[in-house]
């Protein structure tokens, strides 16, 4: 079954047989990502480098005063070219090319288990397959955790689990960044600011067994009002979660922005695209804790990407009103004087 599947999409019941297998075999994991890159390696198409022998051959065989010996041995050695000129052809297309194309996941980067994991990981995503790339880089980590490379695939797994809705797994994967990886996020500040975004949710998330980011799934795919049930998810949690800084009221901000950004025809890239999506969202809410919120946000926005401390005092003022974000609101103020 591992081998079928490096060649063709198993069932359901067949890839939930081999799940379990990888999951109790970890050589038997770490041959299957070898093999998988393997596979990926071998050219689909024949070579067309290889010289067409047949008739300087058939010139040399029909020669005269040729020994019968002399012309096997002629014979052998031409197929035994033919062969290594193959081979060579072979090689020379699985090697690194300057775009970092082959086995190697990264230029000039040791051919390892877990680079190679990173290699099919990338690929599968850029298919939308992120449970299998999930599981590639579960495995190659488990086998091979102090990797060179080991650091960017943890990272990666952690945003597959957090993409896979799987939070619990998602929560140990970014701690595990965090403890044995974090020299890897130092030179990317992308990376650095989304792994911090991903461990603030999670651990405030932790609080109530995940199930605010649950909801939070639910409420985007409520095809009645998404609207209405992302407002209900950041008022209802903000009880539990606690607002002195309530990652998810930023994640439910940011998907009412991208929610109103669509019907009201703004680019929610830009800085002042986020302000008018904010400002819609914030004329559209009816709870006060969800308003004010989302005069936090449109400060937010006004002190940090457009750099009007003005427009923004306005904003967080307004917010410092509501008595359950007052303290949240004062902060804002004072980075801003």
């Amino acid at each position: 079954m591992a081998a079928k599947s490096l060649y063709e999409p198993l069932d359901e019941s067949e890839q939930r047989e081999l799940d379990r297998a990888l999951e109790s075999d970890a050589a038997l994991a770490s041959e299957l990502v070898a093999f998988r890159a393997f596979v990926k390696g071998v050219p689909a198409a024949p070579v067309d480098r290889i010289p067409n022998l047949l008739p300087l051959l058939h010139e040399r065989l029909d020669a005269p005063a040729r020994r019968g010996a002399y012309r096997l041995a002629f014979v052998g050695a031409a197929a035994v070219l033919v062969v290594a000129i193959a081979v060579a052809a072979w090689y020379s297309d699985n090697q690194p090319s300057d775009s970092g194309v082959g086995l190697v996941a990264r230029s000039g980067a040791p051919n390892t288990l877990v680079s190679q994991a990173l290699a099919e990981a990338n690929t599968l995503l850029a298919k939308h397959d992120t449970r299998t790339a999930y599981e590639v880089l579960r495995q190659a980590l488990n086998r091979q955790p102090r990797d060179t490379h080991a650091g960017e695939a943890q990272w990666l797994l952690t945003e597959c689990a957090f993409n896979l809705n799987r939070y619990a797994e998602a929560y140990e994967a970014c701690s595990t960044l965090f403890a044995d990886y974090y020299p890897s996020l130092e030179n990317h500040a992308d990376r650095r600011a989304r792994a911090i975004e991903l461990r603030e949710l999670l651990v405030e998330a932790k609080k109530v067994d995940f199930a605010s980011l649950q909801a939070f799934d639910v409420a985007k795919r409520d095809r009645v009002n998404t609207f209405a049930a992302l407002e209900n998810v950041a008022t209802e949690y903000a009880k539990y979660l606690g607002t002195e800084q309530y990652a998810l009221g930023d994640l439910v901000a940011k998907e009412m922005a991208s929610t109103i950004a669509k019907e009201i025809g703004v680019d929610a890239a830009t800085p002042a695209g986020v302000i008018a999506a904010y400002r819609a969202a914030r004329e559209r809410c009816t709870s006060p804790f969800a308003v004010a919120f989302l005069d936090i946000k449109i400060g937010d926005a006004y002190a940090q990407s457009m750099n009007d401390p003005a427009a923004a005092k306005e904003h967080y003022e307004r917010a410092a009103e509501n008595p359950v974000l007052a303290s949240l609101a004062t902060k804002a103020l004072e980075r801003i004087k």
